[in-house]
């Protein structure tokens, strides 16, 4: 079990697996009792590889998660968790003040920035893109999300497309 954090009614949120080799399993959040241990409840259990950057903040439990090839920001509210942040990003840091976060990360044409992220509307901001002048340049292209379905399973995919194509 990894990522232990408090939460604000004295009992526990970690992170844990059904089976010992949790690589092979999906992770869940699990609410342990301080005092036996046990578990109380799960808030999420719907993803299949990491959660990670456990926090609290005005009495909300947040948590960052890999979701569709992506690292996206949720509140630990109802068993799937509420994602906060649109996807198409990876967010490695996130930081907690005053109603809003704070967020470094990355999307396809945004090599790396800094936002801000309400809390309550939920509107992500960007604060600083220190690679402007540089995408400016280069002219990045935005990319394109398509869907296939093989042996009956969906997969999501990305093509990044010549510009002003017909």
């Amino acid at each position: 079990d990894e990522h232990p954090v408090w939460l604000p009614d004295a009992t526990i949120a970690c992170q844990t697996h059904a089976e010992p080799l949790h690589e092979s399993e999906p992770a869940r959040i699990a609410i342990l009792s301080a005092r036996t241990g046990r578990e109380l409840k799960r808030l999420a259990s719907k993803f299949e590889d990491l959660m990670f950057g456990f926090a609290v903040h005005d009495s909300a439990f947040y948590f960052r998660a890999c979701h569709r090839g992506c690292i996206d920001v949720f509140r630990a509210t109802a068993p799937g968790g509420e994602r906060l942040t649109p996807g198409g990003y990876d967010f490695w840091d996130v930081r907690f003040g005053g109603g809003r976060a704070v967020l470094q990360g990355a999307g396809p044409t945004l090599p790396g920035a800094l936002f801000t992220l309400d809390l309550a509307s939920g509107a992500l901001s960007l604060l600083l893109d220190p690679n402007e002048r540089w995408r400016r340049r280069v002219g990045l292209v935005e990319p394109e999300e398509f869907q296939v379905v093989v042996d009956g399973r969906e997969i999501q995919g990305w093509a990044f497309l010549p510009p002003h194509r017909e």
